[in-house]
């Protein structure tokens, strides 16, 4: 992410402070000069390469508009030279038009822009998008540094199935209930057998009876 905003500020930056093909080739600025102060020089107009035209460091010269700090801009002789241009009075600049055979002055150019500023918003976007994303780091690692127990955490026993107690109370109530129901089926029989009547014997139901009365109507003793 910080180098995708890094080459973005980049590429926006060259497409602001790169001139055009026509602009490159006439425009040049001025460190220093006879006044001190810094100054930008634009190639207005070429001028034929004639021997009229001709500067004695062995170019030629050409119409061009220079612009001083805090200064009005003036009609120059463009040498050519990076550190040096040709002053040109009033008088100077009627006989230079002459022997190029130039009826009239072009349009004055209109003053460069600086982009000294378009420089300064690129970086302190560029600033703004690292220290963002720093930050972004920074609070990430707070968060897990803060909930170190929260990815060992047990899981439920309904999502992560019943744990080795589970079973074992399970299997102990299911021993208790299984051990309850035979208690209660062996009380229920022992007292359903306690409330049924009970058979007599021989012995029972012949109680009642004479002593020489026996079964199938015979008797003992005398009649």
């Amino acid at each position: 992410m910080m180098r995708c905003a890094v080459f973005a500020a980049i590429a926006l930056m060259m497409t602001f402070v790169l001139p055009s093909d026509a602009d490159a080739k006439r425009r040049i600025r001025l460190f220093g000069g006879s006044s001190g102060s810094s100054a930008t020089i634009v190639k207005v107009l070429e001028l034929p390469d004639t021997a009229a035209l001709k500067h004695r460091s062995g170019g030629y010269i050409d119409l061009g508009y220079m612009w001083k700090r805090g200064s009005e801009g003036a009609w120059i002789g463009y040498v050519g030279n990076d550190s040096k241009y040709l002053s040109l009075s009033p008088q100077g600049l009627e006989r230079l038009l002459a022997a190029a055979g130039v009826a009239e002055l072009p349009p004055v150019p209109e003053r460069p822009k600086s982009y000294l500023w378009v420089f300064l918003l690129i970086l302190g976007v560029a600033g703004g998008c690292s220290l963002a994303l720093k930050w972004l780091k920074s609070a990430a690692s707070t968060r897990a540094e803060r909930r170190p127990h929260a990815a060992v955490a047990p899981q439920p026993a309904s999502a992560a199935g019943p744990s080795e107690g589970d079973w074992t109370q399970n299997a102990e109530r299911a021993f208790a209930e299984r051990l309850a129901q035979n208690q209660a089926a062996a009380q229920a029989a022992q007292a359903a057998q306690s409330a049924a009547p009970q058979r007599p014997t021989f012995g029972t139901r012949n109680a009642g009876m004479p002593a020489h009365t026996m079964p199938g109507g015979q008797t003992f003793g005398r009649r």
